[in-house]
C-alpha cells in the first residue's frame, strides 16, 4: 500500500495472518459459490445453484453433501458423487417457503447457512468442509420508468422493490492492519447505521 489520499505512504510487508501447513487426503474444496434463481419466487421457491470446485484430488470416491439451513433451523441436504477426476460441479438446492433478505429499513435480513462437506463415499471419512451464509435476494438497476429534463431514472431494486440508496463508503480504519480489531470495526459500522 503506497498511500491513500488521507494516509501516509507506508509499504506493507511480510506475513500478517496465521500460517498453516495443510495435508490433503482425498481432495479439498477450492471454492464454493452460490448463484440464486428466483424464477419461482412467486411460488415461494428459490433455487440455489451451488458451484463447487475441488482441487488436489487423489481419490475416486468423492461425494459432497450440501446442507441448506433456514433461519428457523429447518434443513435440506442434497448429496452428489463426483466422477473420478471431476473437479467442478453445479449442484442445485431448492429452498421452499423462501424468506427474502431486504436492506436495513425495508424488511428483515434472514440468513441461510450453506454447508458443503466433501467425503469418501465408501468410508465416509470427511476430507473438507465449507460453510457460508446467504441472504436470498435479487439486486437489479431500474433505468427506464422516469425520464425528464433532469435525466433518467437510476434506482437500485432489491426483490423488485426500489430502494433509496443512502450512506457513504466504508474504508478500512487504519493502514496498519494489526491496529484494527473486529470490535472496533463493528463499532464503526454500527455508527454508520445510526448516521443513515
Amino acid at each position: 500500500m503506497f498511500g491513500w489520499d488521507w494516509g501516509p505512504s507506508l509499504p506493507d510487508m511480510g506475513i500478517w495472518r496465521g500460517v498453516e501447513l495443510i495435508a490433503v487426503k482425498g481432495g479439498f474444496i477450492d471454492s464454493v459459490h452460490i448463484r440464486q434463481d428466483h424464477s419461482k419466487v412467486n411460488e415461494g421457491k428459490v433455487t440455489l445453484n451451488i458451484n463447487v470446485t475441488l482441487d488436489h484430488i487423489n481419490s475416486e470416491n468423492l461425494k459432497t453433501d450440501i446442507t441448506v439451513t433456514s433461519p428457523e433451523g429447518e434443513s435440506i441436504t442434497v448429496s452428489e458423487a463426483f466422477a473420478p477426476g471431476e473437479k467442478h460441479r453445479v449442484i442445485p438446492v431448492t429452498v421452499e417457503n423462501a424468506r427474502l433478505w431486504f436492506p436495513r429499513g425495508y424488511g428483515e435480513q434472514p440468513l441461510y447457512t450453506v454447508k458443503t462437506v466433501l467425503y469418501d463415499s465408501e468410508t465416509e471419512e470427511v476430507y473438507d468442509e465449507r460453510e457460508l451464509t446467504a441472504g436470498l435476494r435479487t439486486v437489479t438497476v431500474s433505468r427506464g420508468e422516469v425520464k425528464g429534463e433532469t435525466g433518467e431514472e437510476f434506482a437500485i431494486t432489491v426483490n423488485g422493490m426500489k430502494i433509496f440508496a443512502m450512506g457513504a463508503n466504508y474504508i478500512p480504519e487504519d493502514q496498519i492492519i494489526p491496529k484494527t480489531s473486529p470490535k472496533r470495526t463493528e463499532k464503526l459500522l454500527r455508527q454508520c447505521c445510526i448516521a443513515g
